[in-house]
């Protein structure tokens, strides 16, 4: 997909140690669209909802029993696009 917003939005790649305290302590939105079979609940949503950052995610597995109205998002699988649209 184009990234349409390039000024908006950054993908990173791998973040570690106090470079991804750091991030998430200057970010006040986390996005990780997911989808793997055996991927239950993503850590890196746990450290960022740990800082205060919003969350959008995808619908999938468990992530709806904590990812709520008040602290996040969710997003059908697949349909990433939706989110330009917000």
């Amino acid at each position: 997909m184009k990234n349409l917003y390039p000024e908006r939005f950054f993908y990173l790649g791998i973040v570690k140690g106090q470079k991804k305290e750091k991030l998430f302590k200057e970010s006040s939105i986390f996005i990780l669209p997911t989808f793997y079979k055996t991927e239950a609940f993503p850590l890196t949503i746990i450290e960022a909802m740990y800082f205060g950052n919003a969350i959008i995610t995808t619908d999938h597995n468990y992530l709806s029993d904590v990812v709520k109205p008040n602290n996040g998002f969710l997003i059908e699988k697949n349909r990433q696009k939706k989110l330009l649209k917000r």
